[in-house]
């Protein structure tokens, strides 16, 4: 099956996840036209959309979702703002890739799901191990019963970089530019 409908898609947050994984891989995808970028500081927004061509600018998310015709939104912000910038996106009637972790607290996490149901919209979080050939190995022999019963499981995983203790993921206080 060969998709040929383009999508619109937009960027709220361009830091080092935005610039390291979703702005280059969304660059080469055939399907995808990289339509807009929301960040609050405007340098690295403009930077972003010259650097991928991407024609639209701004440094309020809620503009970017009143004002271009996005058929998605990446968030790409810091921890704090990615239930805020979800709901208005799915409330903006936009489907939702957010980066993990999915909300500071599960208020917020169901809060986002709430605002997917009403609005009739996808939202998916970024758990992109979900996909690695390990754990589709993994899934596949529990659900061919394998093993039995499984009631408990303990993962190890690697990061080779550890968890990121600068800039914004740890920090669930950063000082709010905007919301």
């Amino acid at each position: 099956m060969t998709i040929s409908t383009i999508i619109n898609v937009g960027i709220v947050g361009d830091g080092n996840i935005a610039r390291g994984r979703h702005l280059p891989c969304f660059k080469k995808h055939p399907n995808v036209r990289l339509a807009a970028i929301s960040d609050v500081v405007v340098d690295l927004a403009e930077s972003a959309a010259k650097e991928y061509e991407i024609p639209a600018v701004y440094t309020d998310y809620r503009d970017m979702f009143g004002h271009e015709k996005l058929d998605a939104v990446v968030i790409c912000t810091p921890n704090k703002f990615h239930a805020p910038a979800s709901i208005a996106a799915l409330d903006a009637g936009l489907h939702v890739l957010c980066e993990k972790p999915m909300a500071l607290d599960p208020v917020e996490a169901r809060a986002m799901v709430a605002a997917a149901e009403r609005n009739g919209k996808i939202l998916s979080i970024a758990f992109h191990y979900r996909h690695m050939a390990q754990v589709r190995a993994a899934r596949r022999v529990v659900d061919a019963g394998e093993l039995g019963h499984v009631y408990m499981a303990r993962v190890y995983a690697i990061r080779r970089r550890s968890v990121p203790s600068w800039g914004t993921f740890v920090q669930k206080h950063i000082r709010a530019v905007a919301p």
